[in-house]
């Protein structure tokens, strides 16, 4: 009975897309030297509630990288409403899994919110920046 419950727990994580799993012998437009970074927030809240944002690397025990910058802007009918930096401090990506929940204050927004969260990720291959993910066939 644990492992259901160990199981049922993990299963949203577990239901992201795969960046660096490949056929033999055929190249992968979506392989790349890594970690898979992902944001994630509810489509729907209840009124006046703070919004929770889970920010989710995966893969990088095997491609270790560092998070120097998330940044979220909040919008309203496509308008910058708020501007918020969510880290201080670098946040090194070491394991196979890691992932944090950021909870977001609304403040005085009402009404419909979209959230545009990008990422500055800091590889061996260089500094790249990203919208809600780091996948490159997704619509960010």
């Amino acid at each position: 009975m644990n492992y259901v419950n160990e199981l049922i727990w993990a299963l949203p994580f577990l239901m992201y897309a795969e960046t660096h799993y490949r056929f033999k012998y055929l190249p992968s437009y979506l392989r790349k030297p890594e970690p898979e970074l992902i944001a994630d927030a509810p489509h729907r809240i209840d009124p006046g509630s703070d919004i929770p944002l889970l920010i989710l690397a995966k893969d990088a025990d095997k491609f270790p990288a560092k998070i120097v910058a998330l940044q979220v802007r909040f919008l309203q009918n496509g308008v910058v409403t708020r501007d918020v930096h969510l880290i201080e401090k670098h946040i090194l990506l070491k394991d196979t899994f890691w992932w944090k929940i950021f909870t977001l204050e609304r403040g005085q927004l009402r009404g419909w919110l979209e959230l545009d969260v990008i990422m500055t990720l800091e590889t061996r291959s260089g500094t790249k920046t990203y919208r809600a993910d780091n996948h490159r066939t997704s619509s960010h």
